[in-house]
């Protein structure tokens, strides 16, 4: 399946103590992250393609005609906004946990598939990365909010663990 990984950067201290935690603790802490991150891409997307956001590329002039007259496969449902003609794009991003050989990732990806059209995944993958005519407008862009909160719900979680193992 098609993903885009984010990545965070964490300090050592908290590398030392997320360590101490147990797979199940530390997937469990992830997913509810992997949860935020598609808050934070769908955020991306209203802020940097609704109404011609200026964030990315403009639609090209052909695209755009045909979407405001409703000739595009969503049929001008989201006449303005770029990754939201028929919104399955959208409301299919899910976030993914993944844990191979002592490294974590977060990833986000798409669920979902119109007949006769790329899945939603691999609609997520060409968007990010650009294809063809198609310029880059990648919904995971920018995650500095993002990874902002990870870091401080990450200091709320190891704060709390230590806490509870004190007690």
């Amino acid at each position: 399946m098609a993903r885009i990984t984010a990545s965070v950067t964490i300090g050592h201290q908290q590398k030392q103590l997320l360590k101490k935690l147990d797979r199940a603790e530390l997937k469990a802490f992830l997913e509810t992250m992997a949860d935020d991150l598609v808050a934070q891409a769908r955020a991306n997307i209203v802020k940097l393609g609704d109404h011609g956001g200026s964030g990315w590329p403009p639609l090209s002039k052909p695209y755009a005609k045909r979407k405001r007259k409703g000739q595009t496969p969503g049929k001008g449902k989201f006449k303005q906004a770029m990754l939201r003609d028929t919104d399955s794009l959208f409301q299919g991003l899910r976030g993914k946990v993944t844990v191979k050989a002592g490294e974590v990732a977060l990833e986000l990806t798409a669920v979902g598939k119109r007949a006769g059209r790329p899945s939603n995944a691999e609609l997520l993958v060409m968007h990010a990365e650009g294809a063809g005519n198609l310029p880059e407008r990648n919904p995971a862009e920018d995650m500095r909010v993002f990874e902002r909160r990870f870091q401080a719900e990450l200091k709320k979680y190891l704060e709390a663990k230590q806490a509870s193992a004190v007690a």
